[in-house]
């Protein structure tokens, strides 16, 4: 955790913590995953979400998820996804969830912890948030008062580099 004491707290039971860790060894094992081929990348995934049970306790125990009354996983209008439990259903949600706290997500850990199938589900979050951080200059949870860059719009974005076809 790169900030074991909150940032910005109401009132601090017991002593604040310092990290030992440094900023760029907290992605790590992101950059060693972008290190890795595309078919490399897809083949982990793929035996990780295999396992998937879809009990939805990734998305239960978020704290940042907000929308369960309404959550794609379950409603029926639009029709995002079903309840079938095959990979690309499996796949889709993950997905989904992963997009749908990007800005968000403060890397709690509470969705890898509580999963029964010890899916390392926050390893997609914290690649998102990695790219946030480098094409952004933002991290979720630092700065309250800074909007998250994907809750606007910009055709110019400075950061983004047009990929050529």
């Amino acid at each position: 955790c790169q900030y074991p004491t909150p940032i910005v707290y109401d009132h601090l039971v017991g002593e604040p913590i310092t990290s030992n860790k440094s900023p760029e060894s907290v992605y790590a094992d992101i950059k060693e995953m972008e290190s890795k081929t595309l078919e490399e990348r897809w083949k982990y995934w793929e035996q990780e979400f295999d396992r998937c049970i879809r009990c939805y306790a990734c998305r239960n125990a978020c704290p940042l998820c907000v929308c369960q009354d309404s959550c794609i996983a379950e409603t029926r209008d639009p029709h995002w996804i079903s309840q079938r439990s095959n990979l690309s259903e499996k796949f889709m949600f993950h997905m989904i969830h992963a997009l749908h706290l990007a800005g968000r997500c403060v890397e709690c850990g509470e969705c890898e912890r509580v999963c029964p199938m010890g899916i390392p589900v926050n390893k997609l979050k914290r690649k998102i948030n990695l790219d946030m951080k480098e094409l952004f200059d933002f991290v979720p949870g630092v700065k309250p008062e800074d909007k998250p860059p994907l809750f606007t719009f910009n055709v110019d974005e400075a950061t983004i580099k047009e990929h050529k076809i």
